[in-house]
């Protein structure tokens, strides 16, 4: 009996698990649907799942409360808020410089949806993003992040676009040191960063080249073969996409801060 019911519980528990691979969320990404990340972070029980699953759980959740900045505040404001209690319930397992990049984003995130306390969580962005970077320089993801603050804080406020280059280069050097390129949305994104800083510095030709590397890689990144690069080369945009998580940290972004 008791073999019996251990295996009706395995059987419950693996769909979980085995059904939201890396590589399908991963395609997800890339055609700019979110849904099965969604469908991921709903159906997965987050009190069963050990540390290393908790990790992992964060990380596309850290992605998909970005994308739901646009949508209604309802739904913002419960994702943000499962994103912002889980990140804290994990400060004991997630390394000191991943946990200061999630509590950086989170306070982007509260900024992006209009909350009133606009300099104290700006603070906090910047603080927890500079901490990020000097708990762990090798650490992509706090390269990627600090990379953001710099390219879109304005100037008068410290950003500076060509430090950001550096950052977003470094990341990127750092992802394929590592071997962390192969069905990560992260390093993905972080690509599209190099490109969009690359315009964003008044190097269009590069730019474009940039996008054109990436789409040798990953052929299938329909925001950038659809929407972005027919954009840089002054045309209109292939596709009505949706970008959802392209850029995670994209919030800074129109922050006027």
């Amino acid at each position: 009996m008791t073999i019996i019911l251990i295996s009706l519980l395995l059987c419950v528990a693996l769909p979980c698990s085995a059904q939201y691979t890396d590589k399908d969320l991963y395609q997800a990404y890339l055609t700019t649907d979110l849904t099965l990340w969604q469908e991921y972070i709903d159906n997965t029980p987050w009190d069963n799942l050990n540390n290393e699953e908790r990790t992992r759980m964060l990380n596309y959740q850290y992605g998909f409360t970005a994308n739901t900045l646009t949508k209604k505040d309802d739904v913002a404001k419960y994702y943000l808020n499962l994103f912002k209690t889980r990140t804290e319930a994990s400060a004991d397992i997630l390394s000191s410089s991943t946990l200061a990049c999630y509590r950086s984003a989170v306070a982007a995130y509260q900024i992006k949806k209009g909350d009133w306390r606009v300099l104290s969580l700006a603070h906090k962005a910047f603080a927890y993003s500079d901490e990020s970077v000097l708990l762990d320089s090798l650490n992509p993801l706090a390269l990627t992040l600090k990379a953001n603050i710099d390219m879109y804080c304005p100037k008068a406020f410290g950003g500076d676009k060509e430090r950001a280059l550096q950052y977003f280069l470094r990341a990127e050097h750092r992802y394929r040191e590592l071997g962390l390129t192969e069905n990560n949305w992260n390093y993905r994104a972080l690509q599209l960063c190099i490109a969009q800083c690359y315009e964003k510095t008044g190097q269009q030709e590069q730019a474009i080249r940039k996008c054109q590397e990436i789409l040798k890689e990953e052929p299938n990144y329909d925001y950038i073969r659809y929407v972005y690069l027919p954009i840089l080369e002054g045309s209109e945009p292939e596709k009505a996409l949706h970008r959802g998580a392209i850029n995670a940290h994209e919030v800074m972004e129109g922050m006027g801060i």
